[in-house]
């Protein structure tokens, strides 16, 4: 039970004025419209923290991302490293060389290539 019900059987009971009735009546109109901002407030708030999240996992990504090498291909710094394996020649493994294998973000461009590295750099 509502506390206003409970405060409006009291007065009706008691024959008081209908002045208080308004007085009850207009605070029951404040207390839903507060009630219905509070629930937008929460809303907007729950919206907020998801954007602000999204923009955080982003920046975090960023952050991993390794600065792109440029393209033989298109000759743009759109290069993504995809893979690293040992070499494929068991030799050149034994040393330590591996096989770097890229694929260009351009998507004009799209191409795959594989590079050999020494185990210093």
């Amino acid at each position: 039970m509502n506390p206003f019900d409970t405060i409006e059987k009291w007065i009706k009971e008691h024959g008081s004025a209908s002045i208080l009735r308004d007085h009850v009546a207009l605070l029951k109109e404040q207390m839903s419209n507060l009630e219905r901002e509070n629930l937008s407030l929460k809303v907007k708030l729950h919206n907020t923290e998801t954007e602000r999240d999204d923009y955080k996992n982003k920046a975090d990504g960023f952050a991993d991302e390794q600065p792109a090498e440029t393209c033989p291909y298109c000759h743009r710094a759109t290069l993504r490293l995809i893979e690293i394996k040992p070499n494929p020649n068991p030799h050149f493994a034994m040393m330590g060389f591996k096989q770097r294998y890229y694929k260009c973000g351009n998507p004009s461009c799209g191409q795959a290539y594989d590079k050999s590295v020494n185990p210093e750099g």
